[in-house]
């Protein structure tokens, strides 16, 4: 798994790939959760990325959630982990 990012590094790498990408547009045709407001904190780190919107990002840009965000897709594999050692 990579570094874990910052929540300002996870927003600078976002938006970096929003470079050249119409914004509203995206947030529409993805679902991104709060919509092209929201996404906009997201890449200006106003807000913290969540898993839905983490999610709505790969799924767009047809990544995988860790290239979106390490500290999300590591907290999946932990609960995935437990999941299978304990069956919850």
């Amino acid at each position: 798994m990579s570094k874990i990012w910052s929540p300002a590094e996870e927003a600078e790498r976002l938006a970096a790939r929003f470079e050249g990408v119409a914004q509203a547009a995206f947030a529409r045709e993805n679902k991104v959760p709060g919509g092209a407001s929201m996404l906009s904190q997201h890449i200006k780190g106003r807000r913290p990325l969540n898993l839905a919107a983490a999610t709505a990002y790969a799924n767009g840009f047809g990544v995988p959630l860790a290239e979106i965000s390490p500290r999300l897709a590591k907290e999946i594999g932990r609960a995935s982990c437990r999941e299978r050692v304990y069956g919850t």
